[in-house]
């Protein structure tokens, strides 16, 4: 990544789908449409000046880490309406199970009615996390009117599934990889990689509303500062002890989903509207 301004998106469909027709919520039926702008975020603030580093440094315990890389596969984004009897996210093709691998999933929720959720995109797509900026927009949608209280998707590891077949073909080295992260820790270089393969269900403190007047901003903001500390939270630790099969495979792979957050953010300043 060149740039901290640059976020490329691959989606495996290569459309933006519409997962809801008109229903119901806490505020009665839709009245339409309106178009959902999602952003990603590792920092709050504005998008970085052209030709800024696109990196960030983090020094914690007598250890430093820069991160210059960090590349995530998403598949299926939902939004959730308020008192929505399930919950979005299904399992996939493969029919295994929406919990995650560490055999700590959710617990099991029937799967919510069509128009009680909206969907982003249901193909996976490999994401270059901004770094060294605030949120950058990576999708737009249109999604039915009305009042969403959670945001689900899945971190995903591309395998055999048909839905992978087209990421797979551009970038054949995420096979079997979710996440890879890349950069020097104590000035070593090294390159973290995970299978991590779990649904993450993002509640907002705030239910984001959708109007017909007017675009909505939803962040993900994604504290990379968390990912490799140790179980402490004090000192830093080296990425490559938590690769799999390393002894802090499963301590990073917790890390890593307590890193996520989502909140409207109409202003794009990578702070949540509603937080005073």
């Amino acid at each position: 990544m060149t740039s901290g301004r640059h976020v490329r998106l691959v989606s495996a469909l290569g459309v933006l789908g519409l997962g809801a027709c008109s229903g119901s919520d806490t505020t009665g039926p839709s009245q339409g449409h309106q178009m959902v702008n999602l952003s990603i975020a590792t920092q709050s603030g504005s998008a970085s000046a052209a030709g800024a580093p696109a990196t960030e440094t983090l020094t914690m315990g007598g250890h430093t880490l820069v991160i210059v890389k960090v590349e995530l596969v998403l598949k299926k984004l939902e939004l959730e309406r308020v008192n929505a009897s399930g919950e979005c996210v299904t399992d996939d093709s493969s029919g295994a199970s929406a919990s995650d691998d560490e055999g700590q999933g959710h617990d099991e929720r029937p799967e919510a009615k069509p128009e009680e959720c909206a969907s982003f995109e249901t193909g996976p797509m490999l994401v270059d996390l901004p770094l060294g900026s605030g949120p950058q927009r990576v999708l737009s949608v249109q999604v039915d009117t009305g009042h969403y209280q959670k945001l689900e998707f899945k971190i995903h590891t591309p395998d055999a599934d048909a839905d992978d077949s087209t990421l797979l073909q551009q970038h054949p080295d995420i096979r079997r990889l979710s996440i890879r992260v890349r950069g020097t820790f104590d000035s070593l270089p090294f390159g973290f990689v995970s299978k991590l393969s779990v649904k993450e269900e993002l509640g907002l403190t705030t239910p984001l509303v959708v109007t017909a007047s007017t675009a909505t901003d939803l962040t993900i903001m994604i504290d990379l500062s968390k990912w490799f500390l140790d179980a402490t939270g004090t000192t830093l630790i080296d990425p490559l002890t938590a690769v799999p099969g390393q002894p802090n495979e499963f301590l990073v792979r917790h890390n890593i989903r307590s890193s996520f957050h989502a909140f409207q953010d109409q202003d794009q300043d990578g702070h949540d509207d509603h937080d005073h």
